[in-house]
């Protein structure tokens, strides 16, 4: 049984941010600067349907709603900030996103590696095929942030 419709195509994208004014705004320039920032964002969990195939190209009609695996990192001034989407298929050829955040990129991809290889040991699955992503950066203004997300398509 379906209910909303089981996507066959994702995206994944990232971005950066920075603002003087506030979080928010930070948060904001990162959406913009990764291309999902006039649509109203969604935040599912973290499976992805059989035989689900990525893209890299990928158009939002203004205003859409769009489910997503959103992953962020804030910061302040001097800081590096990190965020990551682990995207892994199983042997029965779906998929799992786990996401991760931190200052460090190596210990974000560590812990995305952890999460993914939990995520199929709970299901008595294997992983085959594996993508890791991270978008690391330093905060040059009062506020930063970065942010990866998987867009899920339909």
């Amino acid at each position: 049984m379906k209910c909303l419709g089981i996507t066959k195509k994702i995206a994944i994208t990232s971005g950066f941010g920075e603002s003087d004014t506030s979080k928010l705004n930070a948060f904001d320039n990162a959406l913009i600067d990764a291309g999902i920032h006039d649509c109203n964002l969604i935040k599912v969990s973290s499976i992805l349907a059989k035989n689900t195939k990525i893209t890299k190209k990928f158009m939002i009609e203004k205003g859409s709603f769009v489910p997503c695996v959103l992953s962020t990192q804030n910061g302040l001034k001097k800081e590096i900030i990190c965020s990551g989407i682990g995207i892994g298929f199983n042997n029965q050829k779906y998929g799992f996103v786990m996401e991760a955040k931190g200052k460090n990129e190596n210990k974000v991809t560590t812990v995305l590696e952890k999460k993914l290889g939990e995520m199929a040991k709970n299901r008595k699955q294997k992983i085959i095929q594996k993508k890791i992503i991270t978008k690391k950066a330093k905060i040059n203004k009062k506020y930063g942030c970065v942010i990866t997300a998987v867009i899920y398509l339909f």
